[in-house]
């Protein structure tokens, strides 16, 4: 990470380079061979620990007070996500003093397995499931809230 001058001669907070957030699998879209530029993107994983704790140090300085990292999601397969929801991600997330909220989950075994790795919340678009996941009262199921709303 190189840190900058602004305009007023300041110094400015470090910017994360490429090769400080490079992929695991030393490939960028072009170079490996797929169609699909956002299933490429989605699988890739930060290049090594200290690539992952520079994006977390560099997320802080910028003024950050959580990641929103993403999950695999077990039902997924080939469209799966990267897994950055690791205990040891989570842990680092924390000692900075970082929120972690996964994007996005929608299945009971991935709110589950997210929520035993430590992440501090978890967006979803089925908000019905999440709540149901969590033991707590739905007042209308998901066809009668969208039937509530003129859906």
């Amino acid at each position: 990470m190189e840190a900058g001058l602004a305009s007023d001669g300041a110094r400015s907070a470090p910017s994360p380079t490429l090769s400080g957030i490079a992929a695991a699998s030393g490939q960028d879209f072009a170079q490996s061979g797929e169609q699909d530029k956002a299933a490429f993107y989605a699988r890739q994983q930060p290049k090594d620990r200290e690539a992952f704790l520079r994006w977390l140090d560099y997320a802080k300085q910028a003024g950050a007070i959580g990641t929103g990292p993403s999950a695999t999601r077990i039902h997924l397969g080939e469209r799966r996500y990267s897994d950055l929801i690791q205990p040891w991600m989570n842990q680092a997330n924390h000692e900075r003093g970082l929120l972690v909220h996964v994007c996005t989950l929608d299945d009971r075994v991935d709110f589950d397995k997210a929520m035993k790795s430590g992440v501090d919340g978890i967006f979803t678009s089925r908000a019905g499931e999440l709540l149901r996941f969590q033991q707590r009262p739905v007042k209308r199921s998901e066809p009668e809230q969208l039937e509530a709303l003129g859906y």
